[in-house]
């Protein structure tokens, strides 16, 4: 803010996009709806950092239709557990699990087979209202890590595809395992390396649409209930 703090992605621009209500509850078609005004007015990277517990198709349409220009991005949870949460568990969204300066797992961070990544995510500092800052901790500000790097790709790499992206945050990160006991494949590929991101050459691999997504929508019923929010841990 050329104030206090610098982000991942310093020279991005930022769309802010507000879809809770006074009560700070929010309902899927309203994600859904933020999710796609973001991508029609031209969001390279979309950043949810909140999660619901039950499957919606009407989010899931949203999230699929956006991924196609746009690299959608949301945390993990604070849950400490490994149950999914939406969108963060859809295929086509990375979803980012919290590590600490030691890169093992934060104890409130959302695990499982279902995440792509993990990142930094313990005391963070960010910037708050009234023009303070403080540190944060939590899968927001580990998925808004992984959004400052899908952001610095996409301004180096103006051709590559969401998909490309995605991919290369992916198998770029480095394996963390060892530092995980118990936890192991449980953390996504690994913590993102920016720098292993932006120097390795990964082979092309078309990006294929099959039934079984089409097989997972068939089954999914649709839900309207509130998000339960994660928006400060």
């Amino acid at each position: 803010n050329d104030q206090g703090i610098t982000g991942v992605c310093p020279a991005c621009r930022i769309m802010v996009i507000k879809v809770t209500g006074p009560d700070g509850q929010a309902q899927y078609h309203d994600i859904a709806a933020g999710i796609t005004y973001a991508a029609q007015n031209g969001a390279d990277v979309i950043n949810v950092s909140l999660r619901g517990r039950v499957n919606s198709s009407t989010l899931w349409r949203a999230v699929n239709e956006a991924s196609r220009t746009a690299v959608v991005v949301s945390g993990a949870g604070n849950d400490g557990g490994a149950s999914r949460v939406y969108p963060g568990a859809y295929d086509r969204v990375l979803a980012v699990a919290a590590v600490g300066r030691d890169g093992a797992k934060l104890e409130s961070s959302g695990y499982g087979a279902w995440v792509d990544v993990s990142a930094p995510g313990s005391q963070i500092m960010t910037s708050r209202t009234g023009g303070r800052y403080w540190a944060k901790s939590g899968t927001s500000v580990s998925a808004a890590v992984v959004s400052g790097l899908a952001g610095l790709l996409m301004c180096q790499h103006t051709d590559w595809s969401p998909e490309k992206v995605r991919r290369q945050i992916v198998l770029t990160a480095e394996q963390i395992d060892e530092k995980n006991p118990g936890y192991e494949q449980q953390m996504g590929s690994g913590c993102i390396n920016a720098d292993r991101a932006f120097t390795a050459s990964l082979p092309a691999r078309p990006v294929t649409e099959g039934s079984a997504a089409q097989e997972q929508i068939a089954h999914w019923i649709e839900m309207e209930i509130p998000l339960d929010l994660d928006l400060t841990s």
